[in-house]
């Protein structure tokens, strides 16, 4: 449960940044995935270096319309 509210967050300060930069809260979807949706094999209880969860914690954006 940790690991949604920590990426929840992640998403909104992301969503802040960009507002604080021009773009319109309309223009922004938010979602969270956690561990839902990871680049490796980086899951709990796994054994990883912190630079492989760190390919983990980031975040995406998807334009959808130029």
């Amino acid at each position: 449960m940790m690991m949604i509210k920590m990426t929840k967050n992640r998403a909104r300060e992301t969503a802040a940044y960009l507002q604080r930069n021009g773009i319109s809260e309309y223009r922004l979807r938010l979602d969270g995935q956690g561990e839902n949706i990871i680049l490796n094999r980086c899951v709990d209880n796994i054994d990883c270096e912190e630079e492989e969860h760190v390919l983990n914690r980031r975040t995406e954006f998807i334009i959808v319309k130029i």
